[in-house]
């Protein structure tokens, strides 16, 4: 929040400062899932199926619900808020914690697949998408949360992502279609899942991805043959 989610990036237009990345729109749509999936699917891309709640409202909306699902916040990072719930007792503690960080939650059909990643560069008017990256985290964690993406060696990254090639390059393609859908500037991190039948099912966008020394953005665009200093100065050029 404040950095990503399009507030920083709107100070900065105020004050005539010039910023590297999404501008006021694209920030804000990319941060809050619920409005990103509307433009991804209006995009005709296939998308998690899942319903948003609120803590008024929730009661009244998981009648239906089949488990297991996911629970995050809309607007959140880093997975905070995020729980996997097997059965309708553990439901409401996990959207307890998610409202704490957010007033509207979203409950997320549980993809069985592997998450694959795409980084994608705007630079010279050309936007690049990068060799697809598979996460692979310690058996010890049932999903990618906080813990999993941030302790040291709790997860992987296989550069390239050992699925077909097809599917390699659908999901290149994919990432730049949701990179230009949401009218993205700079950098953008687009997760997917690749299902068991070959399905490509984006999943979100990040418009500041990570570059600590374990992120997967850098990490692609070096794999891609765009190397540390190249891509700082790709961006701030």
């Amino acid at each position: 929040p404040y950095g990503e989610d399009g507030t920083i990036q709107g100070f900065l237009e105020v004050a005539d400062i010039a910023y590297v990345g999404s501008g006021v729109t694209a920030s804000a749509v990319a941060m809050d899932k619920s409005l990103s999936k509307i433009v991804f699917a209006a995009a005709g891309m296939h998308i998690v199926d899942g319903i948003v709640v609120t803590s008024n409202d929730w009661k009244s909306k998981v009648a239906d619900v089949v488990y297991p699902v996911f629970i995050k916040p809309a607007r959140g990072g880093s997975s905070r808020g995020t729980h996997k719930v097997k059965s309708a007792a553990d439901l409401e503690n996990a959207l307890n914690d998610a409202f704490t960080f957010d007033r509207k939650v979203l409950i997320e059909e549980a993809i069985v697949g592997r998450e694959i990643e795409c980084a994608v560069l705007e630079s010279d008017g050309a936007i690049i998408a990068s060799v697809v990256g598979e996460i692979v985290i310690d058996s010890k964690f049932e999903f990618y949360d906080f813990e999993a993406k941030y302790l040291d060696d709790a997860t992987a990254v296989i550069v390239p992502a050992e699925i077909p090639v097809a599917a390699a390059q659908e999901i290149r393609t994919k990432a730049v279609q949701a990179f230009k859908a949401l009218g993205c500037s700079g950098l953008a991190r687009v997760d997917f899942f690749y299902t068991d039948k070959g399905e490509v099912i984006i999943n979100e966008i990040n418009t500041i991805p990570g570059f600590t020394d374990t992120s997967v953005y850098p990490k692609l665009m070096a794999a891609t043959g765009v190397e540390y200093a190249a891509l700082i100065t790709a961006l701030i050029t």
